[in-house]
């Protein structure tokens, strides 16, 4: 049990990183949020951008708390000086691909409940969407689409570009994903993916105390869960210890629930 000056202390801690964090500009956001691959570098391997780290050239982003495996690229559109052979992106100038064949894995480790992303592909290169309630593609399956092959306009793009058409797919399911696998059916590269867009209901999973606000009470629960705790729910970012980097995600998102 704090006593109230530790409570104090612990107060005054927040509001100090609260401020670091806001200034960084680090903090995983809750709600909707959409990934747009812009400023990852041609060919650079996409891995903790989003996850308050870097890419494999060293390029960092806003950390939504989203992790790729590394068969995950970063392409820029050829027209804005890139490699990529495609046109028309929802959000120029670069998407996402994978140089491998079991398909890329995304982890959301803080659960989401909603996804869609917009792909291209060209003559008979499809693939899948996966979506399940654990880490890198385990657990329950929770829907898969299939992502069906859509040609190349002759007409070309923006303005060249041979993967130029693209197609939204909204992936409605039940329950709170935590990872996501996108495959390709024949060779690797063969589709492309950009804006991949993530929501959370209920968005608040750092509210411990289901208050409707995130407050002093959770982060005490949160100090009281501290150290080794797999599956504890103030373990936000899924790495089975509650830790400093758990703390940093629920003053992150302090005050009242969206």
């Amino acid at each position: 049990m704090l006593s109230s000056r530790q409570t104090r202390k612990w107060e005054w801690t927040a509001l100090g990183v609260i401020v670091t964090m806001i200034v960084m500009g680090s903090a995983p956001p809750p709600g909707k949020f959409t990934l747009d691959f812009e400023g990852i570098g041609d060919i650079d391997r996409v891995l903790e951008f989003y996850n308050g780290g870097t890419s494999g050239d060293g390029a960092s982003g806003r950390n939504f708390g989203v992790s790729f495996s590394e068969d995950a690229l970063g392409i820029i559109d050829t027209d804005a000086g890139g490699s990529g052979n495609f046109a028309n992106e929802p959000s120029p100038d670069t998407i996402m691909f994978s140089d491998g064949s079991d398909g890329t894995t995304v982890d959301v480790p803080a659960g989401f409940t909603d996804f869609s992303v917009w792909y291209t592909t060209v003559d008979n290169s499809n693939g899948f969407v996966e979506i399940y309630d654990g880490l890198d593609g385990t657990g329950n399956l929770l829907q898969s689409i299939q992502l069906e092959a859509l040609g190349s306009d002759p007409k070309g793009g923006d303005p060249n570009g041979v993967f130029n058409n693209w197609a939204l797919v909204d992936a409605a399911f039940e329950g709170v994903a935590k990872s996501i696998v996108l495959g390709m059916r024949f060779t690797p590269g063969s589709i492309g993916f950009d804006d991949m867009t993530f929501s959370s209901t209920p968005p608040c999973p750092w509210d411990l105390d289901d208050s409707g606000s995130v407050g002093i009470l959770d982060l005490l629960a949160l100090l009281a869960a501290w150290g080794p705790n797999p599956g504890h729910p103030a373990d936000f970012n899924g790495s089975g210890t509650v830790d400093i980097f758990d703390l940093l995600i629920l003053i992150a998102n302090w005050g009242a629930c969206p």
